[in-house]
C-alpha cells in the first residue's frame, strides 16, 4: 500500500488539483469595465469622457449608469454623443440631480465605471 502512494498518490493530487482549477476557470466570470471621466461643466449639464478603444456605442437618449469608485451609482441621460481622436464625449443630463451633487460631494470631477459584460476567467488567463 505504502509504494503505491508513493508511486501514484502525488500524481493523483495533482490531478485534482488541475481538475479543480478547470473548473474554477469555466464557472467563475468577472465584470468588464471601462473608465468614465465626469465633469461638471454648467449648472445641471454634465459632460463624460470614455476611451475611444474600449467605449461602447452610445445614442442619445440612452441611459448611461455608472458606478463611483464606493460603489454608489450615478444615473444619467445622454444628451449628445460627439467622436473625438482619442475619447468619446457625451454630454449628460442627470436623471436625479440631488443624489448626483451628493455623491460628487461638491467636485466637479468624478472618476467612475460603466459595466460592459462579464467575461470567463478562462478567457483572461488563455489570453
Amino acid at each position: 500500500m505504502n509504494k503505491w502512494i508513493i508511486n501514484y498518490g502525488i500524481s493523483i493530487v495533482m490531478l485534482l488539483l488541475m481538475a479543480g482549477a478547470a473548473v474554477l476557470m469555466e464557472t467563475m466570470e468577472l465584470r468588464t469595465k471601462v473608465v468614465v471621466e465626469i465633469l461638471c461643466v454648467e449648472n445641471g449639464t454634465y459632460l463624460a469622457y470614455i476611451d475611444r478603444s474600449t467605449a461602447p456605442t452610445f445614442v442619445k437618449g440612452d441611459r448611461l449608469t455608472t458606478e463611483t469608485q464606493e460603489n454608489q451609482p450615478l444615473h444619467f441621460l445622454v444628451k449628445q454623443v460627439q467622436q473625438e481622436p482619442s475619447f468619446v464625449r457625451l454630454r449628460l443630463m442627470p436623471c436625479n440631480v440631488t443624489a448626483v451633487k451628493q455623491t460628487m460631494n461638491g467636485n466637479s470631477k468624478q472618476t467612475s465605471y460603466y459595466y460592459t459584460g462579464r467575461t470567463k476567467l478562462r478567457k483572461l488567463i488563455f489570453k
